[in-house]
């Protein structure tokens, strides 16, 4: 059974800890439902049950699981590495598959956000008997923020080095909010002339005020210093420049990531991408039988992961919970979909600064601001721009070529429709939206289309 709002957080709360990621017990079974802590132990044991790997050994394929669960999703995503680690995951084999999880967590999974905390590396795998083991790497200094790009870099280098492999892939899970600059949506800095915060910029805030009948969503990375009002993120352009090998994917269980524009910035470091357009629910993407779908395979099944998220969601019983969208996007088919966009930002712009621009399907509308928004539709935006059928047929085929799948609920939250999903969304500018218009040109999207000129 699902709750929601403020009791469903409350009871959450309630619930013993599954994980405290000061640190973690070297090589020790784990129960699905306990993580232990041992700050003494920070390297792989040794010993015949733990041969050392040969040098120059390869394996075939690596799971990189980025927790960062500093905040008010601390025990939901424990949930989700518990229930990783529950179905068919690779043996302890130094040439085999693995699973590498950085996981941060508040103190027991509690609202404490002013105890720090320490970040810990840990290889899981399963032995011969069924049971699953988690033999801790590295246990990083107590105040860690795992939702900073160095750090990121870091992990990610140690990784590299420890488990080199033919393949990469990663999940990332923890609030986002898409391509925006780093506490953007939860303090925007636009007033007016007056001193007080404009109206649109301050409307797109609850993303950490629900109503009563709001689940928690996750809304790349965030690390409360004390609460939410107060965070760091990790901004897109620093995230991709932060990986240090390439992808063959990445998984994001965070909200509002689905954009053209993380896409086309992570298009030199990762083949695809597997995003949600809209924000995604507390209980995020379905892992029971992740790893089964990226290790069975030649190549990982994308495809039935993004079928299985959307399926959790869409066979719900509540109309408030069955909400979702998702789509898994090759990044390196984009050029096509930007050529076209690029020819038509006048009509966009005009759009954009128009009142039809409430016509065009959005993918965030909260409880409180039903009319406002920064992630909008691609497609749309072009149709309702009055681009000519030839164009949106060469849109269609483009993206045709990029999407491999995608899955959308009619609603989300109730009284967000999703009548069009194309599977990417994009940015329709705002005038009333300066620091956005200024910060935009950063992005690769945006010097592919010049959809936003430098001046404006």
């Amino acid at each position: 059974m699902t709750i929601t709002g403020k009791i469903y957080k409350f009871v959450r709360l309630l619930i013993p800890a599954i994980a405290a990621a000061v640190t973690l017990w070297s090589c020790e079974t784990f129960p699905d439902d306990e993580l232990h802590i041992d700050r003494s132990h920070a390297e792989r044991p040794s010993g015949p049950e733990y041969p050392e790997r040969h040098n120059g050994e390869v394996r075939d394929k690596v799971l990189i699981v980025y927790s960062m669960g500093f905040n008010n999703l601390s025990y939901d995503l424990n949930e989700d590495i518990s229930e990783l680690l529950s179905g068919e995951i690779p043996s302890f084999n130094p040439k085999d598959n693995a699973i590498v999880i950085l996981n941060h967590s508040t103190l027991n999974n509690r609202s404490n956000y002013k105890t720090k905390t320490s970040p810990a590396l840990y290889q899981a795998y399963r032995m011969a008997n069924g049971t699953v083991k988690r033999d801790t790497l590295t246990v990083f200094p107590e105040g860690t923020v795992a939702a900073d790009k160095d750090v990121f870099n870091e992990v990610l280098s140690i990784i590299k080095e420890r488990f080199p492999a033919e393949s990469y892939g990663m999940i990332v899970s923890s609030h986002a909010t898409g391509w925006a600059p780093e506490m953007y949506c939860y303090s925007p800095p636009d007033k007016s002339s007056s001193g007080m915060w404009m109206s649109k910029e301050k409307e797109f805030r609850p993303l950490e005020k629900y109503t009563a009948e709001r689940p928690v969503t996750r809304s790349i990375g965030a690390h409360y210093n004390g609460g939410s009002s107060n965070m760091n993120e990790i901004e897109l352009p620093d995230f991709a420049a932060a990986i240090p090998f390439h992808l063959d994917f990445i998984i994001f269980d965070c909200c509002l990531m689905g954009g053209v524009e993380v896409a086309y910035e992570l298009k030199d470091v990762c083949d695809k991408v597997c995003f949600s357009q809209t924000e995604i629910l507390s209980g995020g993407m379905d892992y029971r039988k992740m790893a089964e779908h990226i290790f069975n395979g030649e190549t990982a099944d994308l495809e039935s992961i993004a079928r299985d998220f959307y399926t959790k969601y869409a066979e719900k019983t509540s109309s408030t919970d069955r909400s979702a969208t998702v789509s898994v996007v090759d990044c390196r088919k984009l050029d096509a979909v930007a050529e076209i966009v690029g020819r038509h930002t006048e009509a966009i712009t005009t759009l954009a600064y128009s009142n039809k621009r409430n016509n065009v399907q959005r993918y965030f509308q909260s409880s409180l601001a039903r009319y406002h928004g920064i992630f909008y539709d691609l497609e749309d935006i072009l149709i309702k721009s009055g681009a000519p059928e030839s164009e949106l047929n060469a849109l269609d085929t483009a993206l045709d070529e990029c999407i491999i799948c995608k899955f959308a609920t009619p609603t989300f939250l109730t009284h967000l429709e999703i009548k069009h999903h194309s599977g990417l969304s994009m940015y329709l500018p705002d005038i009333e939206r300066k620091t956005l218009n200024r910060y935009y040109p950063v992005l690769r999207w945006n010097k592919a289309t010049n959809l936003i000129t430098d001046n404006e």
